[in-house]
């Protein structure tokens, strides 16, 4: 059984936010519904082959589902957390 398969834009994104420190993988496994061990190879392949891991373009991919609300949002220029983060209140 196959499963799902995802943009290389958006295996990119989720690599880079793990890296970045901007959530957890186990957040972005959560809020995405992705398997724990998809983004530790991800990261794999990044780290050995850079961007160019996820630059290909296959047949899968352009026949793919399009993306999620949350997908789209992890891809839009300015992520939603930083502006929540420099606005937040810590109610004590």
């Amino acid at each position: 059984m196959q499963g799902r398969s995802y943009p290389p834009e958006f295996k990119l994104k989720i690599v880079k936010a793990v890296l970045e420190n901007q959530k957890s993988v186990a957040q972005l496994c959560r809020e995405h519904s992705i398997s724990d061990s998809l983004i530790p190879a991800w990261k794999k392949l990044y780290r050995e082959k850079g961007e160019a891991a996820f630059k290909a373009v296959t047949q899968a991919h352009a026949r793919s589902e399009p993306l999620s609300a949350e997908q789209q949002e992890l891809l839009a220029p300015e992520i939603k957390w930083r502006n929540w983060n420099a606005s937040a209140v810590i109610w004590l």
